[in-house]
Order: C-alpha cells, then sequence, then structure tokens
C-alpha cells in the first residue's frame, strides 16, 4: 500500500512539476524517477545474495525487530554446511529450526541441542531456535561467537574445559 501511496503522490508532484515553466517541469520528474529507480537497485545489490533475510534500509539488525520466519527460512544451512567443511569440522551441536531434513543435508555427524543442554566443540545455533526459546541458550552468552554464517547461523567453538 505504500507503494501505492507513493506513486500517487510522485504522480502529483510530477504534475505539479510539469506545470513550471521552461525546462524544469520535464527535468525534475525525470531526475526524482531516476534517483528513485537506482536507490532501489542499490538495495537490491546490497541486499543480495541475503535477500530472504533482509528487512529494510532502517533496521541494521532485524533480528532486533523480528525473527520468525521473517528473518530466518533456513536459507542459511548450505552455508553452514560449506563454513563446516572449509573449518574441517568433524562435529556439531545443531539448535536449528527450519524445514530441512538433515540427515539427508550432509552435515559433518551432528547431535541436535535439547532445551538447555550445554555442548563443547563446535556449535551452531540458528536464529529462529534462539528466538523460539532464548532462555535455553543464554548459556552461549559466556562465549565469543566465532561468526555469523550467512545472515541467520552463529557458530562458536566451546572448548571442552570452559563449559559452566
Amino acid at each position: 500500500m505504500l507503494a501505492v501511496g507513493a506513486a500517487f503522490a510522485f504522480l502529483r508532484i510530477g504534475r505539479w512539476l510539469a506545470a513550471l515553466p521552461g525546462r524544469w517541469g520535464r527535468v525534475l520528474p525525470a531526475a526524482g524517477l531516476a534517483l528513485v529507480v537506482v536507490a532501489q537497485a542499490a538495495i537490491l545489490v546490497r541486499a543480495w545474495p541475503d535477500n530472504l533475510a533482509y528487512f529494510n534500509v532502517l533496521v541494521r539488525d532485524p533480528e532486533s525487530v523480528l525473527v520468525d520466519s521473517d528473518l530466518d527460512w533456513g536459507q542459511d544451512l548450505k552455508r553452514l554446511i560449506a563454513r563446516l567443511r572449509e573449518l574441517k569440522v568433524g562435529s556439531v551441536a545443531l539448535a536449528y529450526s527450519g524445514s530441512a531434513d538433515l540427515k539427508r543435508e550432509g552435515l559433518p555427524p551432528y547431535v541436535l541441542l535439547k532445551p538447555d543442554e550445554h555442548a563443547t566443540g563446535w556449535v551452531a545455533v540458528s536464529a529462529l531456535a534462539r528466538a523460539e526459546a532464548p532462555q535455553h541458550f543464554d548459556w552461549l552468552a559466556d562465549f565469543p561467537r566465532r561468526e555469523r554464517v550467512g545472515k541467520t547461523i552463529d557458530l562458536y567453538f566451546i572448548p571442552a574445559e570452559e563449559t559452566p
């Protein structure tokens, strides 16, 4: 609905500018339209390849606003698998909320984290899993996140001697 309203406003402003004397009536609407198209293209390029996790230009951290299926569709699982291969990870503890059949995805040996279960070694937690039950992952706050895989999966390495 905002796009319809913006188009209507742009059309009205364009008609008003067209009534101006001289070339400005033709140049300003065309320049405004070009600016809008370039801005939209820049947003698309900036969001790629994470277009599913893109929220909007005003929100830097979409996870702080909304997670559910608006941010995490499980789209970063393939990236996680590739990253675990690069790191030569032998096994991983995984908290993942998605529709993928994990047995068929090519993960290294994995265990699914149960609520409040603490793990050592490599631990991967998806944004949706964390949003659905944040209290189950509070223990991870004691450890630095090694990296974020894509936009939705946090990867940790927790040495065995540091587990609380």
